[in-house]
């Protein structure tokens, strides 16, 4: 095998490391939709009450304060860049090839669509009069939390065709908790 070769494979291998580990992190603090909604429906609102970490959250065991956005948003866009970082050294790597190169900027392109979209939700979600809320996107499903005490189903509606409008995601996989203030 020659050494070309060589750096063509551990680039390939590279790229589906990190796509891996991009699902491998999500599937770590989210679940899907699907096994936190209790119907497909708006009438899916999920109160999650004392929640600390992304996992319990999602569980819905512990409530939300408000430092949760913020700190969950940082880190998200933290594992974002870094995910970006390792996409521009593969696509910057001039003994990538061609499959490579478009794979990881194809990645790259996907993950700033993902943030934009995730961005603009969340400001048309505060828009809407909520103090916060915090978006997650994976797969066809979308998780949205809201901080807020509890939110009635007209709301819930607006949310998910917000949602859907920008992402495209099918009503039914759209969950929506609130913190329970």
């Amino acid at each position: 095998m020659s050494i070309l070769q060589k750096k063509n494979l551990i680039l390939g291998v590279l790229v589906v490391m990190l796509v891996a580990t991009s699902y491998i992190n999500y599937r770590m603090y989210v679940n899907t939709p699907n096994e936190v909604a209790e119907t497909d429906n708006p009438n899916n609102l999920r109160l999650v009450t004392e929640m600390t970490t992304l996992e319990e959250v999602v569980a819905g065991q512990q409530k939300v304060n408000s430092a949760f956005f913020s700190e969950y948003r940082l880190e998200r866009d933290a594992v974002r860049s870094e995910n970006i970082t390792l996409l521009e050294s593969i696509v910057n790597n001039k003994n990538a090839t061609k499959e490579a190169v478009a794979e990881a900027t194809d990645q790259m392109i996907k993950l700033v669509q993902n943030r934009e979209a995730i961005r603009s939700i969340e400001g048309q979600i505060k828009s809407k009069g909520f103090d916060d809320a915090v978006v997650f996107i994976e797969s066809g499903y979308a998780t949205v939390f809201i901080d807020a005490n509890d939110i009635s189903q007209q709301q819930a509606i607006q949310i998910q065709e917000v949602v859907h409008k920008e992402t495209g995601i099918e009503i039914s996989n759209i969950a929506i908790g609130c913190s329970g203030k």
